[in-house]
């Protein structure tokens, strides 16, 4: 099998993974005795900032395991494989996508239930939630497989995803007093 169908596997398992992944990354909060280190990778309040993070932080994960094991993916040590980097860069580029679109159709989907209709359903959320990994996914598997030639792009896709990233664990504790950032059950913002 090729790397595009290698990585389309992948992909495909990951959604039903990070389905179950992205579930009980929800609770890990809480089940760690609220303890505030694990808060920084997980859900700390029910805002939509930090459930953000049952999305970013295992979609990450999972696509850097992907880059360790498939074997067309992994550096070829102790010198170095032109071929290989840039099928890494690619797959990177996926992860990214991935991640930040993900990311944007929760939000996105979110606001247009909440805000713009009024409704707010659990059934709703949990649809969304898997919605937004779909999407994600998708978006991060065609990235892969298109590729992109300017280096500016891919440096510019990582460089988002690490700002997002560092924001995600910054804001847990120091959070801004934004719509996004308020938790409607305790009416506070970020770690209590």
């Amino acid at each position: 099998m090729d790397l595009t169908g290698r990585a389309r596997r992948w992909n495909r398992c990951g959604y039903v993974v990070l389905l179950i992944v992205g579930a009980a990354w929800h609770f890990l909060f809480d089940l760690s005795g609220q303890n505030a280190l694990v808060g920084a990778l997980t859900p700390v309040n029910e805002s939509v900032w930090e459930h953000g993070k049952i999305l970013l932080f295992p979609i990450c994960l999972w696509w850097l395991l992907g880059m360790a094991l498939i074997r067309p993916l992994r550096p070829s040590w102790p010198q170095g494989d032109v071929d290989v980097e840039r099928r890494q860069a690619r797959w990177l580029l996926g992860a990214c996508v991935a991640a930040l679109s993900a990311l944007a159709t929760m939000f996105a989907g979110y606001y247009t239930l909440t805000g713009a209709l009024g409704i707010h359903a659990l059934w709703l959320d949990l649809l969304l939630f898997a919605l937004s990994l779909a999407m994600g996914q998708a978006a991060g598997m065609r990235a892969f497989v298109k590729g992109v030639r300017s280096r500016r792009t891919r440096v510019l896709a990582i460089v988002l995803l690490a700002v997002v990233l560092l924001c995600s664990v910054v804001f847990t504790y120091w959070t801004p007093e934004l719509p996004a950032f308020y938790c409607p059950v305790t009416q506070t913002y970020g770690l209590v």
